[in-house]
């Protein structure tokens, strides 16, 4: 039985802010490894660069539900 507190897999709404928060810095740390590698001037930084620019798709899918979730939790208020 879930409670009125949790959401269909038994997590508090505390609990859903922590891992989404968690899954945001992530996220912020992938665009900061980005940014890192551009200010390289080096073979290294193409292939990061490269790298980076096919997971920004991804990333920008994340940040969306992410702060979609946010925007509207799963729990009744």
């Amino acid at each position: 039985m879930v409670s009125k507190d949790q959401d269909q897999f038994g997590r508090t709404p505390g609990a859903l802010a922590d891992e989404r928060f968690a899954r945001g810095e992530a996220s912020i740390s992938r665009y900061q490894t980005t940014f890192e590698a551009l200010a390289k001037q080096d073979g290294a930084a193409d292939l990061e660069i490269t790298r980076q620019i096919e997971l920004g798709g991804e990333i920008m899918d994340e940040y969306d539900e992410t702060f979609s979730a946010l925007a509207k939790p799963p729990w009744p208020a």
